[in-house]
């Protein structure tokens, strides 16, 4: 049953929302998967990651980007992008932290870099994972 006020839209349903479990909390686990992992440079966001039993991921948006608002938002956007396409990744510990160019950037350019990301780590690291067609933005 909804509450007053919350449209259907705005429930998500806890098998989507994601895990605590795979999140990156302590500035410990932020500190060596920087120090000790390897990175890619995009456009929107720097990843640095390092090869694990387990995924897990952590963001973080500098203070130079716009105010809490938008930080906020950069930050909600990288989760669900990692979200829909957290099982196209090979097992890594990841740190997303975002660069200063969002100026009017939406889910689809992040969402397209996302994929060029996997798709180099998949080179590199010899995966045989394609992404499918379904999820791929032409």
């Amino acid at each position: 049953m909804q509450r007053e006020g919350q449209n259907s839209l705005s429930v998500m349903s806890l098998s989507q929302k994601l895990p605590r479990k795979c999140m990156i909390k302590k500035n410990d686990a932020f500190r060596e998967v920087i120090e000790k992992g390897k990175n890619w440079r995009g456009r929107l966001i720097k990843v640095f990651y390092m090869e694990s039993d387990k995924n897990a991921v952590g963001f973080s948006v500098p203070k130079k980007i716009g105010n809490a608002v938008l930080r906020n938002r950069i930050k909600r956007l990288m989760r669900e992008v990692y979200r829909k396409h957290r099982d196209e990744l090979p097992q890594f510990h990841m740190v997303w932290i975002a660069r200063e160019n969002w100026d009017s950037i939406g889910f689809q350019h992040l969402e397209k870099e996302l994929q060029s990301f996997i798709i180099n780590i998949n080179r590199q690291h010899g995966c045989q994972r394609v992404i499918s067609k379904a999820n791929s933005i032409v």
